[in-house]
């Protein structure tokens, strides 16, 4: 758009246009059927200025497209552009035009099945000029096959009321099978046929066993995708999902999380309890059942974990656990979340561990989105974040703005793979085996409370622009109106039957479920009436037109060249020696001696929840109370209404409110306030890591704020309690010193407990 009015404004228009035109002697842009009126409009300054150019100096313009593949009215594509360009090419560059109609791809099969599909009145009225296709693959053996349409029995026999209600907790709930999981069974059943009799693809000189990386699964929408892949699954297909913004869903990442989760807050008694039954430690019902019958004051697990692994075996899921998540329990406020879970992965063999517990087809998809949870540690500020709050919070959103969400991991595999695409996503693409499903759907009012507008190809802006009403609130010109959208989207919906018809180059397979109700999309029925016209049915009613034969590829078998023994260079057999690793330094938060500073769960607890509301009040945007106290809940697994939760946010408002702080809660526009910043950095021979609670960057001078929530620190004590923190705000003063070396530091203590700051020397 910016692009769009640097073109046309009338004080620079002509001058950039100029420049423009002196640079450009060839313009080809490809794909011209996808073009939108305001591409149009900034590609037409361009042409005007060929078109007015001197006729000695040789210019050339060449557009490509086909207005049968223009499926992007989302991006508002218009394909009459394409007509219109053409016309506007012909007068002012004379210009020709070059159909072609010829495929490369499909074999005869293919190619007079789409024209058969086309010349149906059901379809011809939306491509009128719709031209009969030949193809220059004429040897190419191919087939189509229409699968039987799969309808919902109307006979089911109804399970007759017991009149006793079902124990959920001993019987599950009875399920109908979904018809679109049926679909998958069939098409999963032709799939499997197909690889085991080795079917023969390719040219007759170079042909070769059918794979399964030949096959495309290709749906209009992903609504039912999730039927098809579990259909694949249990058939023991693998395959390459169509699945968008899923990869926080995925199991294996959830334990993941949950496994952080409990990491950061070990009273969360739901993260532990799927870490447990995770493959991490593979723990059993009998051993969960065995956590919760023990007894102890304040039903944490954790707790009833570090007693019960006393008395098991040092290799029992428990025990195991228990070890486990000790130590990295310790390493959590010490490094990168990163390099935690890099630790994570090799001492408990995560990748291997996963394998082994997920089913075949989905052992690379596992693998590869646990490699690529790693890796998104990394993105988060290139990976320097040691805290775990940050790392989980930063899920938190990508979950909860779903446009943000990652998609699942790609699979780096040499196995082969079906493919489940859209339609869409296939534009361009190719396949020796085109599977077409969910070739009818139930059509629904996608117009109700939506915006139309009205943007002809040859005007330079849009004719109307009318929110459109729900049904009963329609007039006769949104209804005049609507008419002609929808010729609009039944056009597009022909493009799309073309695009998806012509993906395959040998095999074609139609698949469809009635819908229980209504009517809509419906290709299945055009598609079976015209190959039923020049094909054969099968007894399962089973429509087949074929051309050529498609035969069983033979096994070749070569001997593999035998190699010769080879000497090794000794020098390579000698084992690496042991580089010597720097010494890591955790800056503190508290030193060796301070043994009388509580300790138990409770003040951990405290402290995490006062950190966790200071961070979140004192953001540009800061939380709502309710958005804190829903937060936090859901951290800690504490209730919304537990009076000690309630205890936390008034004690962190108490600081965020408190006069005697508003420098550094409060801030003018020109001074920058950073929560829980993390530093690294070598000291001599030592690393040094930590995180700063509250950072106050202004113009001259920096100060380094750190939270304390002890319940015991009174403003006669301040003093005596700042001493054990001095080595701790030194590295913290160090590491931003080495950041901004003109800056003068200041370093401070915060009580939260009696709203008491204690200033610390750093020099």
């Amino acid at each position: 758009w910016k692009a769009w009015e640097l073109l046309n404004h009338p004080q620079h228009a002509h001058w950039v246009q100029y420049k423009l035109d002196q640079r450009i002697d060839h313009l080809l842009i490809d794909e011209f059927q996808d073009t939108n009126p305001t591409q149009w409009q900034l590609i037409l300054p361009l042409l005007q200025e060929m078109a007015a150019a001197e006729a000695s100096r040789m210019r050339s313009v060449f557009l490509v497209g086909d207005e049968k593949q223009s499926i992007y009215s989302f991006r508002r594509a218009k394909p009459e552009l394409q007509a219109q360009a053409s016309r506007w090419l012909q007068e002012h560059l004379n210009a020709t035009a070059f159909p072609l109609n010829k495929s490369w791809r499909s074999s005869p099969a293919i190619i007079e099945s789409v024209n058969e599909v086309f010349k149906q009145d059901d379809l011809k009225k939306y491509l009128p000029t719709f031209p009969a296709h030949q193809t220059h693959q004429q040897d190419l053996a191919g087939k189509v096959v229409v699968l039987p349409l799969l309808k919902q029995l109307q006979d089911e026999e109804k399970e007759e009321p017991s009149g006793e209600l079902r124990n959920p907790l001993m019987q599950p709930r009875p399920e109908k099978t979904g018809m679109h999981y049926l679909e998958g069974q069939l098409i999963a059943q032709h799939i499997q046929q197909l690889v085991q009799d080795r079917i023969a693809i390719g040219a007759e000189h170079k042909q070769r066993a059918i794979e399964y990386g030949d096959i495309f699964i290709l749906v209009r929408h992903r609504s039912h995708v999730a039927d098809y892949e579990t259909a694949l699954r249990q058939a023991g297909i693998p395959y390459l999902g169509a699945n968008k913004g899923t990869f926080l869903d995925c199991m294996e990442i959830q334990d993941m999380e949950a496994l952080l989760d409990s990491i950061m807050t070990p009273f969360n008694n739901l993260a532990l309890a799927q870490v447990l039954k995770s493959p991490i430690f593979s723990a059993s019902d009998d051993d969960l059942m065995r956590i919760v019958s023990l007894k102890t004051d304040n039903g944490l697990w954790i707790d009833r974990i570090d007693i019960l692994h006393e008395e098991l075996e040092t290799d029992h899921p428990i025990h195991r656990a228990h070890v486990a998540l000790t130590r990295w329990r310790e390493l959590a406020d010490k490094i990168p979340v990163h390099d935690l879970l890099d630790k994570i992965y090799n001492e408990a063999n995560v990748l291997k561990r996963y394998e082994a517990a997920a089913p075949d087809a989905l052992k690379p998809r596992v693998q590869a989105n646990l490699t690529r949870f790693l890796e998104l540690a990394l993105e988060l500020d290139s990976g320097r974040y040691p805290s775990l709050m940050h790392f989980l919070d930063y899920l938190r959103s990508l979950r909860t703005f779903s446009s943000d969400a990652p998609d699942e991991a790609p699979m780096e595999t040499e196995t082969s793979r079906v493919n489940i695409m859209t339609i869409h996503a296939s534009k361009g693409l190719e396949a020796p085996v085109v599977f077409l499903a969910d070739t009818m759907s139930i059509a629904r009012d996608r117009y109700s409370m939506s915006t139309l507008v009205d943007w002809p190809a040859e005007q330079p802006r849009p004719v109307a622009f009318q929110l459109i009403p729900q049904k009963d609130l329609r007039d006769s010109v949104s209804q005049q109106r609507l008419q002609q959208s929808d010729y609009i989207e039944q056009r597009e919906n022909a493009h799309l039957l073309y695009v998806a018809l012509t993906r395959a180059k040998q095999l074609l397979f139609i698949s469809a479920c009635q819908p229980e109700r209504g009517s809509g999309i419906d290709w299945y029925t055009p598609i079976h009436n015209a190959i039923s016209g020049i094909g054969q049915t099968e007894d399962d009613a089973t429509v087949i037109y074929s051309q050529g034969t498609l035969t069983q590829h033979a096994n070749v078998t070569t001997t593999a060249p035998v190699n010769e023994a080879v000497t090794i260079d000794p020098q390579l057999t000698k084992p690496f020696s042991k580089l010597p690793r720097p010494d890591r330094i955790i800056a503190p938060s508290r030193t060796a001696s301070t043994t009388s500073v509580e300790a138990d769960e409770d003040a951990q607890q405290r402290g995490i929840a006062i950190h966790r509301c200071l961070d979140l009040l004192s953001r540009s945007s800061p939380y709502s109370i309710a958005g804190i106290q829903q937060l936090l809940a859901s951290e800690l697994g504490m209730n919304r209404d537990d009076p000690l939760l309630e205890s936390y946010i008034e004690e962190a408002q108490g600081i965020i409110n408190n006069p005697a702080f508003s420098h550094l809660f409060k801030l003018d526009q020109q001074v920058r306030g950073f929560n829980e910043t993390p530093i690294h950095y070598q000291l001599d021979d030592r690393m040094v890591f930590g995180v700063i609670d509250r950072m106050i960057l202004n113009e001259n001078e920096i100060t380094i704020i750190d939270y304390k929530s002890h319940q015991h620190a009174t403003p006669d004590n301040l003093h005596e309690l700042a001493e054990h923190y001095g080595e701790q705000m030194r590295l913290y003063a160090e590491g931003v010193r080495r950041a901004w070396p003109d800056k003068k530091i200041n370093a401070a203590l915060l009580f939260t407990h009696c709203a008491g700051l204690q200033e610390v020397l750093v020099d």
